[in-house]
């Protein structure tokens, strides 16, 4: 019981870090429910509308992009995790102009660690296997919070490669380690 306090309250240390360097207002909540029936793509969360959450809200779980809020009530909120197919997200290799879509899980199993896909690069873009994968300018998220890193940058039949290109990525939160998450809810 105590090494899982320690646990928690070292995820609640780096969360209050995140406020300081985070330029939007911020609603901490605890994860109440993962949906088994999906491999925990979705959660509930314990803020709801009350408390400024709103659909559409970028989440955070130790400072990493989780998701979004998918569905609000007065108390409690549903969250989309970015490996759920449904929960698209403009990203950015770091260090490029380079933008495209994330787009969910490689493989849909709840019992494999997932690689989810980048669709839409320019082909032109220079990427690397091990390169961070970030929000982009353009995304539901500020630019720059950290989303994953390249596991697969060879041009190949995931995609047209004539038209555009697709990447694999590994997620940087992708288990049930958190029992917290952070939601922007707004300019400060």
């Amino acid at each position: 019981r105590i090494k899982q306090l320690e646990g928690e309250n070292g995820e609640l240390r780096r969360l209050l870090r995140l406020d300081e360097t985070v330029a939007l207002a911020a609603t901490h909540a605890r994860v109440v429910f993962r949906d088994p029936a999906v491999g925990g793509r979705r959660l509930q969360i314990s803020r709801g509308e009350q408390d400024g959450i709103a659909v559409g809200q970028p989440v955070l779980a130790n400072g990493f992009l989780l998701g979004r809020i998918s569905e609000v009530s007065k108390q409690t909120a549903g969250v989309l995790t970015i490996v759920d197919a449904n929960c698209r997200v403009s990203v950015r290799p770091a260090d490029t102009r380079c933008y495209g879509i994330l787009a969910g899980a490689e493989d849909q199993s709840v019992l494999s660690r997932p690689v989810l896909l980048v669709r839409h690069l320019q082909l032109d873009c220079e990427i690397r296997e091990g390169q961070v994968v970030e929000t982009s300018d353009y995304s539901i998220a500020p630019p720059g919070i950290k989303v994953g890193t390249v596991v697969d940058a060879v041009p190949g039949p995931l995609g047209n490669e004539h038209l555009d290109r697709t990447i694999k990525i590994r997620p940087f939160v992708f288990d049930r380690a958190f029992t917290h998450v952070t939601v922007l809810t707004g300019s400060r």
